[in-house]
């Protein structure tokens, strides 16, 4: 029975040690259902994809497109598994931008110039949310339950609930800052977060321009 390159395909990440093809195309950096087509053959793969591939998976090429070889051919160098994929991906450190002041003013909140300080460890349930971020806790209006310069992660893509710790970017003065605090409820137009050491922060609502749910603190 002649093989087509679908079955090539197929035989050759196998080999490479992918147990699936959603674990190739992921190892790859490509899109499952592209990588997935490819397998199938319901896309004819481009000669450059397969190039890729061949590289990727460590046959030779011309076995790949042609079938001319009898079977696929050892890499000069061994080629990750996907488990040793997986793993390299957990020792990989994740990071994010952090935000702050390094001055030491005691206020109580942080200008948002958009410049980060260092890229800093965050836990895992950040990864892969894009525009995670980190800040330092300004002042100590929220001790004992975040003290000054803590780190505080933060996940865009949440807001948070009433009871929860929210980081609000808001103008102060015509300046874009970020602010912390519980988030209690909406009043009249307003955002009313409450803080342990600092009065009620009655934010309007058409000045707030992002408002997300703090996850974790500490260092990573």
């Amino acid at each position: 029975m002649t093989q087509e390159i679908k079955d090539r395909l197929k035989a050759a990440r196998e080999k490479a040690g992918f147990a699936s093809a959603a674990d190739a195309a992921d190892a790859l950096g490509i899109k499952t259902p592209t990588y997935t087509h490819h397998e199938n053959g319901t896309r004819k793969p481009k000669a450059e994809a397969i190039e890729r591939y061949a590289r990727f998976f460590g046959v030779s090429l011309t076995w790949l497109m042609f079938g001319k070889d009898l079977a696929p051919t050892e890499p000069e160098q061994a080629r990750p598994t996907a488990k040793q994929h997986k793993i390299a991906s957990l020792l990989t450190p994740f990071t994010v931008p952090v935000y702050g002041s390094i001055s030491g003013r005691d206020e109580d909140y942080l200008e948002a110039t958009g410049e980060a300080l260092d890229q800093i460890g965050a836990p895992g349930s950040l990864m892969g949310i894009e525009g995670a971020f980190a800040l330092y806790m300004p002042g100590s209006s929220m001790e004992p339950r975040y003290h000054e310069g803590e780190t505080l992660f933060v996940n865009p893509k949440k807001l948070p609930r009433p009871g929860e710790y929210t980081a609000v970017l808001h103008e102060k003065q015509g300046i874009p800052v970020w602010q912390v605090g519980r988030y209690e409820r909406v009043e009249s137009g307003f955002r009313v977060l409450s803080r342990y050491n600092g009065s009620e922060l009655r934010i309007p609502t058409d000045e707030i321009r992002a408002m997300h749910k703090i996850i974790a603190t500490g260092e990573w």
